[in-house]
């Protein structure tokens, strides 16, 4: 599988709260034309009167998911509450992820940039074969892009296959400093990158990010994972609009 800003991928999340709910809505994302399936592991809730699902019954659940997927990757993510999920953090972040590395057959995992030992998971998913999306996500505000160049370029040199930044938007101009950094730097990276600002006010670069570099968008088709996500079939629609407008007649 290869990503490119020519050809941007359209990454549909599943937000499954239960097990037994995951392989409808992944159903339902390919159904929808999803180039990739991003799992969001973190969004399973516990069971009535008991914990949420092992490692290994979740690892075993993604295994399952080939035959709906077919021939469309699965991502599989971890979000922590650090950064706008419901994973834990660290120690039992890095169980888990590891656990899906080793036994989930999964594309790629989502490993996040900051979190504690995230160097030896990105290690090990090498190690088994498996690339990796390395992560960066700031709902507080926009760094200026110089930062946002050198997170991006830090995550490279970690060892990732694709390497991705969202942050939070205060004013037009921080949606414009993610677009100027994203451009900058898909100039030099040697890896796809995945950029966006969120919210209704980063819309743009949602639907136009592959214009300033950025090899991939998210589109919904259930519930959203991110402030700001559009319908899949609507930024499709959107996506359309801007490359048939930058293409020269």
């Amino acid at each position: 599988m290869s990503l490119s800003s020519s050809t941007p991928a359209v990454i549909v999340p599943v937000m499954s709260a239960h097990l037994e709910a995951v392989a409808g809505d992944t159903r339902a994302a390919v159904a929808a034309g999803a180039e990739i399936v991003e799992w969001r592991v973190d969004s399973l809730q516990e069971r009535p009167g008991g914990p949420r699902p092992e490692p290994r019954e979740v690892a075993r659940t993604a295994r399952d998911l080939r035959g709906i997927l077919g021939e469309v990757p699965l991502l599989l993510t971890v979000r922590t509450v650090a950064e706008g999920g419901h994973g834990p953090d660290d120690g039992a972040y890095a169980e888990l992820v590891a656990c899906l590395i080793e036994s989930s057959d999964a594309d790629l995992v989502d490993i996040e940039y900051r979190r504690d030992g995230a160097a030896a998971l990105v290690d090990a998913a090498r190690n088994a074969g498996v690339p990796v999306v390395t992560s960066f996500h700031d709902f507080e505000g926009t760094p200026p892009a110089e930062e946002i160049e050198r997170i991006l370029a830090d995550q490279e040199r970690m060892g990732a296959a694709v390497a991705k930044i969202a942050v939070m938007p205060r004013s037009p101009a921080d949606v414009a400093t993610l677009l100027l950094a994203t451009a900058r730097r898909a100039a030099r990276a040697e890896v796809p990158l995945l950029t966006m600002s969120m919210a209704e006010q980063g819309a743009v670069s949602r639907i136009a990010g592959h214009v300033f570099g950025s090899a991939a968008t998210f589109g919904a088709v259930g519930r959203p994972s991110a402030p700001g996500q559009i319908h899949v079939e609507r930024l499709r629609e959107l996506m359309r609009g801007v490359t048939s407008a930058s293409t020269p007649e």
